[in-house]
């Protein structure tokens, strides 16, 4: 099942303003307190059926370039619900360290349960910003209608403009199905928290 798409601004011109325009870039930048870059980007597809994602931090998947900060900011393709596995946020304050992790990666049982969690329903066109310490989820897509975002993370330019560097390492660690050879185990890094897709070897 189709899940996630990624390193396709060069092919696609909207996409690419719409990420990395003057506009955008102020917003980000707005919100960091200094210059942001883009770190990478994505677009969630979770068809009907599509699994959800594990509670979870996004910032121990954005260590490979000593990078300590990024705001991810989410558009909605299509319209997310409860039923279709739209974003969950938990009720905190603002966070800036991680909290107790299992060897995944992901938030604790006993962290999760004491938390409120809060589903963000969107309408196409939404925006939702949140930063790499903001615990979040989502659940399955129960729904006969595909759940579509764009993703992208933005980075302070003082700590690296890593995206090309992000995408060369991601795919030479983590490739897709049809550049994997059999039998080759692949050190798969930390490219992905929470994350529903397993592949493999």
């Amino acid at each position: 099942m189709l899940c996630r798409i990624e390193n396709f601004l060069q092919y696609q011109s909207l996409f690419d303003r719409l990420t990395r325009g003057a506009s955008t870039l102020r917003l980000l930048s707005q919100l960091m307190g200094t210059e942001a870059v883009l770190f990478k980007e994505k677009i969630n597809f979770k068809l009907p059926g599509g699994q959800g994602f594990a509670p979870h931090q996004d910032a121990p998947a954005f260590t490979s370039f000593g990078q300590e900060y990024h705001v991810t900011m989410m558009l909605s393709i299509d319209e997310t619900t409860i039923d279709n596995g739209c974003l969950e946020i938990a009720e905190t304050g603002k966070l800036v360290s991680l909290l107790p992790l299992n060897d995944d990666l992901t938030i604790t049982s006993g962290t999760v349960e004491a938390m409120q969690w809060v589903p963000v329903e969107t309408s196409p066109g939404d925006l939702v910003l949140f930063d790499s310490y903001l615990p979040h989820r989502s659940g399955i897509n129960g729904s006969s209608v595909a759940r579509r975002a764009l993703y992208a993370t933005y980075n302070k330019m003082v700590e690296g403009d890593c995206r090309e560097q992000y995408f060369e390492r991601k795919r030479a660690c983590f490739p897709p199905d049809v550049e994997r050879v059999a039998g080759v185990t692949y050190d798969e890094g930390v490219f992905n928290v929470g994350n529903p897709v397993s592949v493999e070897p």
